[in-house]
């Protein structure tokens, strides 16, 4: 059977676009060079309601590979692998749609200018921080530019004697655009929510960056408040980190890898344990190390048993964010790392030697820590397990 050349080009398309450097993959005989501004390219935003909205339709008719990459607002780059289809942009006004292919033996790219009216198509992850909610008066509805501090309402939690909790409730915030609230060092990215502070006895300012959809950025002062006692304090905390407010308000803990030969493994995402397999990290050609949390001042310490084998580690020292929102099922929180330390050994099973910088914690007391991580296809039910125990000190 004889495929048509059409064919036969698309799967020489997809060889391309597959490996992990373009620039060393030869194409047909037919290609070759072009000029970046013979480029045969379109960029047309579809109109909505008479005015240009946020989704792109794009097209390339040269004889050459097709990437675009668009900027975005809160999401980074995103990269599109197609001769024709349609591509998105998050951020309102003159928006800049990039074409990039393979062109003989080098990258050829060219930049192409969209006027953008309406964000008529919202992403997941807006969508998911403004916390839209089909007819909830509450929560914005679209995303754009509007703002007023006004509508924003809250409430801080009081204890039964009358004293200033630590945590703030945003309960109504129509306003749409992105709200980051700040109680302190306290942070919280979604429009409408709970901050939680730790911190007592100082007034703290409540504050609110807003970032609209033409990009535009402001903070607003919301008051001065002070969390005098504390309302909530999720028992994970100590558990984690050995610290407490009240009994050890300098204390730290620290972890290593579990002696059980069950250190690194696979299961369903979000049980309370690796259930499929499990096996030792050294058999993974990896290294043990330790892990150690400051609560008091959100630092992360990593340390790695042999630094020649750095698979994936980090060491050194970083922060740390826990994440109560998240809590559900299994699921007790999120632990988020970043900066010069991780979890000892990150890698995600069966991606590749991907390193994870989220995970769930899903069973945890003062003797025992089971992480577990998704992989980067969310429809994927497979998860990665790490299994610690504390440090005896």
């Amino acid at each position: 059977m004889k495929f048509k050349p059409l064919y036969a080009l698309m799967l020489s398309m997809g060889a391309l676009f597959a490996s992990c450097d373009p620039s060393i993959v030869d194409g047909p005989s037919e290609w070759s060079t072009i000029a970046a501004e013979d480029l045969q390219l379109t960029a047309t935003p579809v109109v909505v309601d008479g005015l240009n909205g946020n989704r792109i339709v794009v097209e390339n008719k040269s004889q050459i590979n097709s990437q675009w990459v668009t900027s975005q607002l809160i999401e980074g780059q995103v990269v599109n692998s197609f001769s024709e289809g349609e591509v998105y942009v998050t951020q309102l006004g003159q928006q800049n749609i990039t074409f990039r292919g393979f062109n003989g033996s080098e990258i050829v790219e060219r930049a192409m200018t969209v006027q953008v009216d309406t964000i008529d198509y919202i992403t997941d992850a807006i969508k998911n921080r403004l916390c839209i909610q089909e007819g909830n008066s509450n929560v914005p509805q679209y995303f754009g530019v509007y703002f007023d501090e006004d509508l924003i309402v809250f409430e801080q939690a009081m204890s039964e004697d009358g004293q200033g909790g630590n945590t703030i409730t945003v309960v109504s915030n129509p306003n749409p655009v992105l709200c980051t609230f700040r109680w302190g060092t306290a942070t919280m990215d979604t429009n409408v929510g709970t901050i939680t502070t730790y911190a007592l006895g100082d007034d703290m300012d409540f504050t609110v960056e807003i970032l609209t959809a033409g990009g535009v950025t402001k903070t607003y002062n919301l008051g001065s408040f002070s969390a005098e006692v504390y309302t909530q304090l999720p028992a994970a905390i100590t558990q984690l980190t050995g610290w407490h407010p009240e009994t050890a308000p300098t204390a730290t803990k620290t972890w290593k890898f579990s002696e059980d030969g069950k250190q690194w493994g696979n299961g369903n995402y979000g049980d309370k344990t690796a259930s499929w397999w499990t096996t030792t990290i050294a058999s993974q050609g990896g290294s043990t190390g330790t892990m150690t949390f400051d609560f008091a001042t959100k630092t992360l310490t990593t340390t790695i048993d042999d630094p020649s084998k750095d698979v994936g580690n980090a060491a050194g020292v970083g922060s740390f964010d826990l994440d109560f929102s998240t809590a559900s099922g299994n699921i007790i929180c999120t632990l988020r790392t970043s900066g010069d330390a991780n979890v000892p050994y990150p890698m995600l099973i069966n991606e590749s030697n991907v390193v994870t910088h989220t995970f769930q914690v899903v069973t945890l007391n003062d003797a025992e820590l089971w992480l577990c991580a998704q992989h980067t296809d969310p429809s994927n039910t497979e998860g990665t397990f790490w299994h610690f125990v504390p440090v005896e000190e």
